[in-house]
Parts: structure tokens; sequence; C-alpha cells
């Protein structure tokens, strides 16, 4: 009387919406966003792996250039036509991107891939981890003229402490 039902081509009405719901889309946005953490994550830490790998071979300046190099290249067809939109923007703060390059890039990894020829990849990842606030602290304070609580420093002294006595071999006394 109402003719044949055929189950493969039932639908849910979900299924049909041109639109993604935003459960879906918060869900899909969630997993984009740990995945690229973890591949940052591992991009990074391979940066340490690769530098204690090849200490010998290449040197440390050459090393920061060409990586940096191939890195500029595979970014570069993603960021042109962003950099067009702000290109603006960009050339009014290239003071800012200049000191950033210079010193959270070129001398940050170039450091990294010396302090290779003398030590492990994992001393290397906890230098480069823990250096990083020291360098932002002592900057802040050359460039913008930055104090630091009484509190701030104690805390920094303990932490930097902890830091160090963590590279060196021996006993803690």
């Amino acid at each position: 009387m109402f003719g044949e039902c055929r189950f493969d081509s039932l639908r849910l009405a979900s299924d049909i919406t041109p639109f993604p719901t935003i459960n879906n889309l918060s869900k899909r946005n969630t997993i984009i966003g740990i995945t690229l953490a973890v591949l940052a994550t591992l991009i990074w830490s391979g940066n340490f792996i690769v530098a204690r790998g090849v200490y010998k071979e290449i040197p440390p300046v050459s090393l920061a250039f060409y990586r940096w190099l191939i890195a500029s290249l595979i970014i570069f067809p993603f960021a042109y036509r962003r950099f067009k939109i702000e290109k603006k923007i960009v050339l009014q703060n290239r003071k800012y991107f200049f000191w950033a390059a210079l010193t959270g890039v070129t001398l940050f990894n170039t450091f990294v891939y010396i302090g290779a020829h003398y030590t492990t990849a994992i001393n290397l990842a906890l230098i480069g981890t823990t250096s990083s606030p020291i360098m932002a602290v002592i900057l802040a304070r050359i460039f913008l003229k930055e104090k630091l609580s009484s509190f701030e420093n104690c805390r920094h002294v303990i932490l930097y402490r902890r830091d160090y006595f963590s590279f060196i071999p021996g006993e803690f006394c």
C-alpha cells in the first residue's frame, strides 16, 4: 500500500543538512588544534635531535640558515596571500619583527646548534625550554625597561637555580 521501503536510502536530517552543526565544527576545530599542537611539538623536539645528530657534519650557523630557509620555502605559499593583505601592518612593525627574528629565531637556534657540540639532545631540549623565560626577562628589562617585583625576582632565582642544577652532574647539597 505504501510501496517498498529501502533502508539503505534512509538518512537522518543531520546527514543531509548542508551546514555543519556547532558541535561538529567545535569537535573538528578541537581535533585540528590538538593535531597541530602535537605536530609543532614533534617538529620542535626533532630540532634538538637533528642538531645533535649532525653537529659534526654541518656548522651551527649553516644549520640554522638552512633550517629556516627550508621552513620559509614550505610556509611561503601559504603565507604570501595573507602577507599581501597585512603588508601595511607588517611594515609598520618591522622593528619588532626584526628583533623577534634576530633573538627568537636566529640567535636561539644558532646557540642551540652550538650547544649540540657539547651536550646531549635531552639537555639541549631542557636548556632551550628553560632559557626562553630567562631571556624574555633579560630582554624585557633591557629594551622595555620592565622591572620585576621582589616576589618575581625571588621566583626567578629559585627557578633558574633549579634549572642550573638539573644540568650539572652530581648531587645537590
